[in-house]
């Protein structure tokens, strides 16, 4: 580590000794630059995982060096497939001097590997305590979909969805109720329309996007009549995960429906 270097990874480190001691079942530090970026992420205490860009996270064109990919290997993380982040768990032992040794890497991996600029590097945190979402019904009725694709299946997930508590990805924060001024991240798009994201958990959602997105939970009942009013052409559902799915603007009409007749104001 050179001398330019070392008070971006003291500050590094001390931030992730301050979220460590900090409540919270959602915490990360994103340190990013150039053409990557690594992520370091906590759902409890002690308890630390961190993962370097890769995959699909690469900008179009950039590639990593086979020299790169052993020094990841020879630092504790790997792909567990090409499309992915390289990941690793940090060692509960000696936890201080774990978090400090990667604080120094992280610079070393932006600079080093993804051409950033000292100067340019951010350093971005969150912490925050998030809802935890029992949405096992709606995953096992997700499978059994992708296995029968027959319209009883299909349905099921329609009713699991209005029943179920959602994580809505936005493009900023929001405060109040659900409505269709909220501002929706746009996942992919389609037609040139953008297409939102739904997840069943922030797990998921911060799978898709490690770098983390603004998002609320919402419920299905109040959430399908929003994406019919703001038109959009589908939703995604638990992009970049399994399992997962996409609702098509006709279907998102046949779950409101749905939803009148539950209500009675159909």
């Amino acid at each position: 580590m050179n001398a330019e270097s070392k008070p971006l990874s003291q500050r590094i480190h001390q931030q992730l000794l301050e979220l460590n001691g900090q409540a919270g079942n959602r915490k990360s530090l994103v340190v990013e630059g150039g053409q990557g970026y690594v992520v370091f992420s906590s759902t409890q205490q002690d308890r630390w995982h961190v993962q370097v860009a890769g995959g699909r996270q690469l900008p179009d064109g950039f590639k990593i060096s086979p020299e790169d990919y052993q020094r990841l290997a020879d630092w504790g993380v790997r792909q567990k497939r090409g499309s992915g982040n390289f990941r690793g768990d940090l060692s509960q032992v000696l936890l201080d001097q774990t978090l400090g040794r990667w604080a120094e890497q992280a610079v070393t991996a932006l600079t080093g590997i993804y051409g950033a600029q000292m100067n340019a590097i951010e350093v971005r945190t969150r912490c925050e305590e998030v809802e935890v979402l029992d949405n096992k019904g709606l995953l096992d009725a997700m499978e059994h979909l992708a296995r029968k694709r027959d319209w009883a299946a299909r349905t099921g997930v329609y009713m699991k969805l209005v029943k179920a508590r959602l994580v809505l990805a936005l493009a900023e924060p929001v405060s109040g109720s659900i409505s269709s001024s909220w501002p929706l991240h746009k996942a992919s798009e389609m037609a040139a329309r953008p297409v939102p994201a739904i997840f069943t958990s922030v797990d998921f959602l911060d799978e898709f996007e490690p770098r983390g997105l603004e998002s609320r939970v919402v419920s299905g009942m109040d959430l399908f009549p929003i994406l019919v009013a703001k038109k959009v052409p589908s939703v995604l559902i638990n992009p970049g995960s399994k399992p997962r799915g996409e609702l098509y603007s006709n279907e998102l009409w046949t779950i409101v429906e749905g939803i009148k007749r539950l209500s009675g104001t159909h």
